[in-house]
């Protein structure tokens, strides 16, 4: 009788601890598997919305820079974490008038559009994990070792910052990863990070012909 009795106690003793046990492993990994669902559904979104105001923001550009008389002669777009791999459409843009000598920017924040002669572009900027690692220097072929020799093999914001000399536009600021709450960054090893910087070597290279043409018509005066 009394062994029954305990062999009863050993066996509920025995069901409540194989349930604290499970219970135990299965609460966190619940847990974890909620926060990746809520991080992945929020930089979806984030991303979507991105390029949603981005392609507004792109056709009214284009066609405003069309009544203005801006004639495109070039186009560079910016691929950027909400954008690689999507039309250019979705992406941040820079358009040039080599007729006129101007360009244009748009500055994505406030969605307006900046139009500046290629006299006066100034300088930029770029700026990697809040630090700046280029300052108006050619990136050339070394750009992307440049970028992955940096301490942090995780990028987790890097922004272009274009200055002009216009007073109520100072500078236009494009952001390529950009710092959110749920932003776990971008392996620099990663083809996503790559592709970005690709773009973005591209934009710095027109960059550095129109400062060496304002160079030579300085050295010209």
């Amino acid at each position: 009788m009394n062994d029954y009795y305990y062999e009863q106690i050993y066996e509920e003793a025995n069901k409540a601890y194989n349930s604290f046990m499970y219970l135990y492993y299965v609460i966190p990994i619940v847990i974890i598997a909620l926060v990746f669902v809520a991080i992945a559904l929020s930089l979806y979104i984030g991303h979507s919305k991105t390029r949603k105001r981005q392609f507004e923001i792109n056709q009214k550009a284009k066609s405003h820079l069309v009544k203005i008389g801006f004639r495109s002669t070039a186009e560079f777009y910016f691929s950027d974490q909400a954008t690689i791999r999507k039309a250019n459409d979705y992406k941040k843009m820079l358009l040039v008038d080599n007729v006129n000598k101007k360009f244009a920017l748009v500055n994505y924040k406030s969605g307006t559009l900046v139009i500046a002669d290629f006299k006066e572009f100034l300088n930029y900027e770029i700026y990697e994990n809040s630090i700046m690692v280029i300052s108006g220097g050619a990136m050339g072929a070394s750009g992307l070792g440049f970028f992955s020799a940096q301490a942090s093999h995780q990028c987790k914001d890097l922004r272009l910052i274009m200055r002009i000399s216009k007073p109520n536009t100072p500078h236009v600021a494009y952001d390529v990863v950009p710092r959110t709450f749920f932003n776990i960054g971008l392996s620099k090893n990663s083809n996503v990070y790559r592709d970005c910087m690709s773009s973005l070597q591209e934009m710095i290279s027109f960059f550095e012909v129109i400062k060496n043409e304002n160079e030579k018509a300085k050295s010209a005066d």
